[in-house]
């Protein structure tokens, strides 16, 4: 990856904070790395908890030393567009830069409406709310108090699904 790539990487983050995954999983061969909580998960596999303990201030710590296999080797869809050069890069941080804008909003309104939401991650926070809200969802009371908080989650996830995540179908 060139400097400019890393420097999307670092700019962003989303990977590493608890945006795009909840657990970060490694292979059997790979060594526990000190810092991390693990858990076993998803059949058996080894897995981290985002965030990550060596990202902090938007920043990763380690970025050049990262531990494990799958923080090296990952390379979300927008990345990818920008290595394919179908995305520039001033576009690619005006994606990341909105994203990270809306992911901040939501979180903020998620912990004003639910301030007993323990989650760590933006992903955790947005599914206990959404745990906790389930059923009142369909009343017309609720709509109206979180709708717009709602449309937000939704339009969160759908820009994370649209530019982040890769496409599980070949």
């Amino acid at each position: 990856m060139n400097g400019t790539h890393q420097h999307i990487c670092i700019h962003c983050g989303l990977c590493c904070d608890g945006t795009l995954f909840h657990h970060a999983k490694i292979k059997d061969n790979e060594p526990i790395a000190p810092g991390y909580v693990f858990e076993i998960i998803f059949g058996e596999k080894r897995a981290f908890k985002q965030p990550c303990p060596y990202f902090y201030d938007h920043v990763c710590g380690i970025y050049d030393h990262r531990p494990y296999s799958c923080c090296v080797s990952f390379r979300c869809k927008l990345l990818q567009s920008v290595i394919s050069e179908k995305v520039s890069y001033t576009e690619a941080i005006k994606t990341i830069d909105e994203v990270i804008t809306h992911r901040t909003k939501v979180e903020l309104n998620i912990m004003k409406h639910h301030p007993e939401n323990t989650g760590v991650s933006i992903t955790q926070k947005m599914k206990a709310f959404e745990k906790h809200f389930t059923g009142m969802m369909d009343e017309v009371e609720f709509r109206k108090k979180f709708g717009r908080l709602l449309l937000d989650i939704f339009i969160l996830k759908k820009k994370l699904s649209d530019s982040f995540r890769k496409s599980t179908t070949k």
